[in-house]
């Protein structure tokens, strides 16, 4: 077994992370050594890591006020073309809209959705298939899902 050490990233609790065009793009949740009673209202910093020179960047994302999340442990992330995806988890309360992170302009937004959107859920998985973004699992109020 190897092992590469690497610096550039501090270390997360409940991060999230997808693969888009090559690059691993990792969303911070909260820092585990922190002791900072703000920490949940931090904005979410984007991480990036390239696996062809194993080196992590921090992304420099322009903040869009309510557009950007705060820190939210527990959601689920997919990628989809140049953008990642983020829905549901937990702040100081369960949430149930969307983030997008485009890749490309390195902006959050948050779209619209249609149809009938989820009830607030944390620790759930997610995937895409078809154009579509699957949601399954997970808490709800306190109660498990099936």
């Amino acid at each position: 077994m190897w092992t590469v050490k690497l610096n550039g990233i501090p270390e997360r609790l409940q991060d999230m992370a997808v693969t888009i065009k090559g690059k691993v793009y990792s969303f911070d949740a909260f820092d585990d050594n922190s002791s900072d009673s703000d920490e949940r209202d931090h904005l979410i910093d984007v991480y990036t890591f390239d696996p062809a020179s194993y080196r992590w960047d921090i992304v420099p994302v322009e903040p869009l006020h309510e557009d950007e999340p705060i820190n939210i442990m527990g959601c689920s992330v997919v990628a989809y073309g140049h953008c990642a995806y983020l829905w549901g988890g937990w702040n100081t309360s369960p949430v149930n809209f969307v983030h997008r992170f485009d890749s490309v302009a390195m902006t959050w937004s948050r779209p619209e959705v249609r149809g009938e959107v989820p009830r607030p859920q944390i620790s759930h998985s997610a995937c895409v298939l078809s154009q579509r973004m699957y949601i399954f699992g997970g808490l709800a109020y306190g109660f498990i899902e099936r």
